[in-house]
């Protein structure tokens, strides 16, 4: 049971002492673990690898492309089964967003496979900073904890209903059916049982991939903004010029890295805003005209789904901000009138520019993702 337990957690970490240390290192590495589930290799093949360890990876790349495929044949079908009724509301209703979120899903999926190399230098840098942390800052780490749970909760749920849905009408009704109102070409009874199977292995792989890569970026940004917390405090302690050099480096490295997580999730970001807001708006349409409250209650649930996920981003979005701007302060209070070295206080003035200059993530340059963002999609 222990075993089965530990294995668990491995994946879905959780906020109890006996089962993991307080820090955000076990939340990345746990998404980072489900992605490898999911058949995502992190690894890179080396000239000096072995055969066997080449041929593993060439393996694990092989699976990730059949599982692309997968997701894709099962989006085709999904917007074929919802263009053979174009003028019927109720299954456009349901449709529309479930076509949007599966290809959304296959992006994130496909971008993450171009970006690998650039999230694997990720993981290897914010390694050191996602360990352990001083009890001060532990509240972010709770908080995140709190998050991943209610997050995991809310993809949970209607993964299990979906998937419960075709087997209690199969047992109830003797009524053959597919999850996500899913119509396939293949009417005869013999392929159901796979048809099914196949359905549900893609929407745990699914889940997992959404899951798994919201959870990685979220809790990159947490671990940045918690280290510009560090970094303000540090500098607003600093009493020595060697400490106050190593200071502005770190903050170099941070910038840097903000940059780069910028790079790899970005097109995801603008994606997702796209889906949203279409999804939002056309839901928001089908709840002014829709007659039935049954149908206005299924509109209104997806349209406050999908602006939550925009909610999210743009929460931890604000937070990066915020606390990169928070260094500025930091330096600015700092004893810097005290220090001797000119070429000292012209790196200060330097990196309080930076500073002011927050760090931030956005939709492919086109927007910053902040609350602002939020206000302007959800009005």
């Amino acid at each position: 049971m222990e075993k089965l337990k530990s294995y668990f957690y491995k994946f879905f970490p959780n906020n109890n002492k006996n089962h993991r240390e307080k820090n955000l290192k076990s939340f990345i590495d746990s998404s980072v673990n489900l992605l490898k589930l999911s058949a995502f290799d992190f690894d890179a093949i080396q000239p000096f690898d072995s055969f066997q360890t080449k041929l593993k990876v060439y393996v694990k790349i092989f699976i990730y492309w059949l599982i692309v495929i997968d997701l894709c044949i099962l989006l085709i079908i999904a917007a074929i089964s919802l263009l053979s009724t174009p003028y019927d509301l109720q299954k456009l209703t349901f449709g529309l967003p479930v076509v949007a979120s599966s290809l959304m899903i296959v992006i994130k999926y496909f971008l993450l496979f171009i970006k690998k190399q650039k999230l694997r230098k990720i993981l290897k840098i914010i390694e050191p900073f996602s360990g352990k942390l001083h009890e001060k800052y532990q509240k972010d780490v709770k908080f995140f904890g709190r998050f991943v749970k209610i997050y995991l909760m809310s993809l949970l749920s209607p993964l299990i209903v979906n998937i419960s849905t075709p087997i209690v009408t199969l047992l109830t009704t003797n009524e053959k059916t597919f999850p996500l109102q899913i119509e396939f070409p293949l009417k005869s009874e013999i392929f159901y049982p796979f048809l099914l199977l196949w359905t549900f292995w893609n929407l745990t792989i699914a889940f997992i991939v959404f899951y798994a890569v919201d959870v990685l970026v979220y809790g990159l940004i947490v671990t940045i903004s918690i280290e510009f917390k560090i970094l303000r405090d540090e500098f607003e302690a600093v009493n020595s010029e060697n400490a106050m050099n190593k200071l502005i480096d770190r903050h170099n490295q941070l910038l840097k890295f903000c940059n780069q997580l910028e790079e790899i999730f970005s097109p995801s970001f603008f994606y997702k805003f796209i889906n949203s807001s279409f999804v939002i708006c056309f839901t928001a349409f089908q709840c002014s005209t829709s007659e039935e409250f049954s149908q206005i209650l299924v509109n209104m649930t997806i349209c406050i789904a999908n602006m939550s996920q925009i909610g999210l981003q743009c929460f931890f979005g604000q937070m990066l901000e915020n606390t990169s701007e928070g260094v500025a302060n930091g330096i600015y209070f700092c004893d810097w009138e005290n220090f001797e070295d000119l070429r000292i206080k012209n790196s200060i003035i330097l990196c309080i520019a930076r500073a002011q200059k927050v760090a931030n993530v956005t939709t492919i340059k086109f927007r910053k993702i902040n609350f602002r963002l939020f206000a302007e999609v959800s009005l």
